[in-house]
């Protein structure tokens, strides 16, 4: 069994992305400076996820590269408002 395949096992076979039209959005930072490709995207959907995730990449001697939601304000609150 491939790594992706044991991946599927614990987020799902939707929630890894291997085509290259799924894949290129995850693989460039949010300023557009710096790219590099992976084998897949993962998406867990848990804490729990997660962890088996990680614990199974350990396993593999696989890198992980994290990224998580950007949540943007561009308010500023100023004292006394």
């Amino acid at each position: 069994m491939t790594l992706q395949e044991r991946l599927a096992d614990i987020v799902g076979a939707a929630n890894v992305l291997t085509a290259p039209e799924d894949t290129k959005p995850y693989f460039t930072d949010w300023r557009r400076q710096y790219s590099a490709p992976a084998e897949c995207v993962v998406r867990p959907a848990t804490t729990r996820e997660v962890s088996q995730v990680v614990a199974l990449c350990a396993r593999d001697g696989a890198p992980v590269f994290t990224a998580a939601p950007v949540v943007r304000s561009f308010d500023v609150l100023a004292p006394g408002e």
